[in-house]
This record gives structure tokens, C-alpha cells and sequence, in this order.
């Protein structure tokens, strides 16, 4: 405030020194000029001393104004904020009391939302394990499969072998057999009987 009034008497005093040096140059020329520059001057003077009041009263009456019209502004939004808050304070009464069914509705309501997303999500992670227990069952199934094939592989080569080890403990046996009937034929033929006389020698 005091700055804005230092600025107009400023302003106000640079006029009047103008005005005082155009009434010197004026007094110096003939009495008729003298006259009307006085006329001129005091229309001169008038005038500043309007401008000067208006200058005056201006800056502060806007001032004024605008801090007249901030004042009814803000009490404005503070009695706009005191109903709103009043409202407020009474929903949130009512809902500490229980007296207010929107309360129970609301929370039925966001319970029922929250389920509804876990559910989703449950289902979602279910879904993708199965499907991952899924994929991993048909890999076991084939390294299964793939393990059998050897396991099988070498069970017949054991059978096979077990049958090759039968059919030559049974070649064994019979050339055993063969190779002792063959041992008593020989000795059979080959028996002298002393005592006889051979045929062939005599």
C-alpha cells in the first residue's frame, strides 16, 4: 500500500514541476499571452489536481476492491466447505452409528467385487498349472516311453540268452550222452575173449 502511494506522489509531483516550467516560459512573453496562459494554467492545474485525486483514489480503491471482493470469495468457499464438511460429518455418523443401509450395501457390494477378482485369478492360476501339469505329464510319458524301449530291449536280449544257455546245457547233455555210448560201443567192439580161438587166425 504505502509503495503504490510513494509511486503516485511520484507521479503527481513530475506534473507539477512540468506545469511550473511552462508558467515561466509563458510569464515571459506579452501581458495578453500572460493572461490566457494563466486561464491555461489554472484548466492546467485543475486537471492535475483531478488526475492527482484520481490517481489518488484509484490504486486505493481498487486495492480496496479487490481485497473486499477476495475477503467475500474466500468467506464464500469457507461456507461452502463448512456445509460440505457438515455433510460429510453426518454420512460419516450415520455409518458409525449403523443407522445408514448404504454402508452394509457398499461393502456387500466391494466384498462381492473382491471375490469376483480373486475368483478370476484362482481360475486364471489353475488354468495355467493344469496346463503346465499337463505338458509335463506328456514329457514324462515319453522319457518313459523311451526308457522302456532299452528296458525291453534287454529283457528279450535276456530271455534270448537264457534260452541259448538252455539250448547248450541241453547240447551239452546230449553230447555227453552220445559221447559215453560212444565210449562203451568202442570198448565193446574192441573186447578180446581170451580163451577163444579167432577165426581168422587159425
Amino acid at each position: 500500500m504505502a509503495s503504490v502511494e510513494q509511486t503516485v506522489s511520484q507521479l503527481d509531483s513530475l506534473e507539477i514541476e512540468d506545469v511550473n516550467k511552462k508558467r515561466k516560459a509563458a510569464g515571459a512573453s506579452s501581458v495578453s499571452e500572460a493572461d490566457t496562459s494563466v486561464v491555461v494554467g489554472e484548466t492546467e492545474h485543475k486537471t492535475l489536481r483531478q488526475l492527482k485525486n484520481k490517481s489518488k483514489i484509484n490504486p486505493v480503491n481498487e486495492v480496496k476492491k479487490i481485497i473486499e471482493q477476495s475477503d467475500t470469495e474466500v468467506e464464500d468457499e469457507s461456507n461452502w466447505m463448512r456445509k460440505e464438511l457438515a455433510e460429510i460429518n453426518n454420512k460419516l455418523s450415520n455409518m458409525l452409528t449403523k443407522n445408514d443401509s448404504g454402508l452394509k450395501s457398499m461393502m456387500r457390494e466391494l466384498v462381492n467385487e473382491m471375490k469376483d477378482e480373486l475368483f478370476k485369478s484362482v481360475i486364471h492360476t489353475i488354468e495355467t498349472l493344469e496346463s503346465s501339469v499337463f505338458e509335463k505329464q506328456q514329457e514324462n510319458d515319453k522319457f518313459a516311453n523311451e526308457v522302456k524301449r532299452p528296458e525291453e530291449q534287454l529283457n528279450n536280449e535276456k530271455d534270448e540268452e537264457q534260452q541259448y544257455k538252455m539250448e547248450m546245457t541241453k547240447q551239452q547233455l546230449t553230447n555227453e550222452k552220445k559221447l559215453n555210448e560212444l565210449e562203451q560201443y568202442s570198448g565193446r567192439n574192441n573186447i578180446r575173449l581170451s580163451g577163444c580161438v579167432d577165426k581168422e587166425s587159425g
